[in-house]
């Protein structure tokens, strides 16, 4: 199970996220393995998920829900 200080470490910050953040929170997580390669002489990263990457990424979505319905319901809340 991942944990929920796992899930809320955002060094770089969410605001700066960008695919190179994420390959390197991958890489650094060991959730998966990155590789680059040269197409059109430009350089590609790719990365793919591993058992615990997957397992990450699920719990990840499930805070996320769990935050939009808090938002949900407290904009429900608002309007009454």
């Amino acid at each position: 199970m991942v944990s929920l200080s796992l899930l809320l470490q955002t060094n770089p910050s969410l605001a700066d996220e960008t695919t190179y953040n994420i390959s390197i929170r991958v890489k650094e997580r060991s959730l998966g393995p990155v590789r680059n390669e040269i197409f059109d002489e430009r350089t590609r990263r790719y990365f793919q998920l591993s058992e615990k990457g997957e397992l990450f990424l699920e719990a990840m979505l499930k805070y996320w829900n769990q935050v939009a319905i808090s938002f949900n319901e407290s904009q429900e809340i608002s309007k009454n």
